[in-house]
């Protein structure tokens, strides 16, 4: 039993589930005005007033003048999905690789490896370009605020570093 494999597949199941928190959440950004508090996630964008919430998908038409805001949400998305994937499936092989024989092990070694700085690439991908959509969406006001999506989005980002760095160490 390789110890080192199964703690960093830990590490990557804890990205995993930062990853997936923050692609799902709907509110990566918020504005309050008059009464009223709009969030903005990936998915989704939710109206509150007082204690009641709306929810609705947010829709990308094909082609419009939406200065650039479609184009980076749905890299975003696109981005944030696949490091969901990417996670999930570098710790699995990493897990996997703490309990099989050598020969498996050593296949399961470099997947886990190669797929867990492919995730940290796609999750600064997904992050900066999502945020970067709700800086586009929210341009014309002054009180734009991240919120918990984009940040889950960051501390899922540090945990797969951490993991990757973890991976490495895995003989």
């Amino acid at each position: 039993m390789k110890v080192v494999a199964i703690i960093a597949g830990i590490i990557l199941v804890v990205a995993w589930i930062f990853y997936v928190a923050s692609n799902a959440v709907p509110s990566w950004s918020s504005l309050s005005s008059g009464g009223y508090t709009y969030t903005y996630g990936l998915w989704q964008a939710c109206t509150t007033y007082s204690t009641a919430s709306n929810c609705g998908n947010i829709n990308c038409p094909a082609s419009g003048n939406d200065n650039g805001y479609c184009g980076r949400l749905m890299a975003g998305r696109a981005f944030m999905t696949l490091a969901c994937i990417f996670s999930g499936i570098a710790a699995i092989c990493l897990l996997v690789c703490g309990f099989v024989d050598e020969k498996i092990s050593r296949i399961l070694t470099i997947a886990g490896k190669v797929l867990a700085i492919v995730c940290v690439i796609m999750g600064i991908i997904g992050v900066a370009t999502g945020g970067s959509a709700q800086q586009v969406f929210w341009q014309s006001y002054n009180q734009l605020n991240f919120t918990a999506g984009f940040g889950l989005g960051i501390v899922a980002i540090i945990i797969n570093i951490v993991g990757f760095i973890v991976s490495l160490f895995v003989k």
